[in-house]
């Protein structure tokens, strides 16, 4: 087995890269397990690219890797004025959320003003159960806009206090 997951962690060329997260529907997955360290750099550039779908899976991918070299898209994607890009920044903090800052940046996509950007942010703070985020989730459950979102802060303030 040793001997498939070292070929499959070779280093990809940008066609590979785009074939696999261009696919109808992408496993991401396996995509994950199959990522070496050299297919960072590629990722990192399709996720701060003109692509916003090619961005968003390779946000994606970058989230699922769960290393510190992912946090370049990542934080550009959360960075950016195009709140789909956010959108997916904040889904994959869920997996970057062992860094500072992945959690710094959670803590700023809670305050968006896009709706499904706070929304994923929201879910993404339960998922990984960031904690420190408490107080900012009990704000929201309490200041958000829309009963949908209240109910879901409050839910997910629950699930911190477990």
């Amino acid at each position: 087995m040793n001997k498939i997951i070292n070929k499959t962690q070779q280093k990809k060329s940008r066609d590979q890269i785009l074939s696999l997260i261009t696919s109808d529907e992408p496993d991401y997955a396996g995509m994950a397990n199959s990522w070496s360290k050299e297919d960072y750099k590629e990722l990192n550039e399709l996720a701060t690219g003109p692509d916003i779908i090619l961005a968003t899976r390779a946000i994606i991918c970058l989230g699922l890797m769960k290393s510190h070299k992912s946090l370049l898209g990542v934080t550009l994607a959360a960075q950016s004025t195009n709140p789909d890009l956010r959108v997916a920044a904040a889904q994959a903090l869920r997996n970057l959320s062992k860094f500072h800052s992945g959690v710094e940046l959670l803590d700023k996509l809670l305050d968006d003003d896009d709706i499904g950007v706070r929304k994923f942010a929201l879910k993404s703070v339960e998922d990984a159960k960031i904690s420190t985020l408490k107080d900012k989730v009990n704000k929201m459950s309490v200041n958000e806009e829309t009963e949908l979102m209240k109910k879901l802060a409050k839910k997910v303030m629950t699930n911190l206090e477990k």
